[in-house]
């Protein structure tokens, strides 16, 4: 539903979900979707990384919203490091 530069994010992508569930990656280098675009589970929306700057301080932000509130992505989803 977003897809956009902001200086304090770097590119941002939202995906809007069923249930009116949203979900928002931020500090990405590269967008591989556009706004208006269909994405399906499990395919790839953005890269993230600091492009061969190892020295650059940046991190890939993830959120879930629903109605306007956020969501702890841990309360979602299983995440395996």
């Amino acid at each position: 539903i977003y897809t956009g530069y902001t200086f304090e994010n770097e590119w941002v992508i939202q995906v809007l979900h069923d249930n009116e569930y949203i979900s928002l990656y931020k500090n990405n280098t590269r967008l591989l979707k556009q706004t208006g675009d269909y994405v399906k589970a499990g395919e790839s929306v953005a890269i993230t990384g600091s492009e061969g700057d190892k020295s650059s301080n940046k991190f890939f932000y993830f959120e879930i919203w629903k109605k306007g509130n956020p969501i702890n992505p841990q309360d979602m989803i299983t995440f395996r490091f």
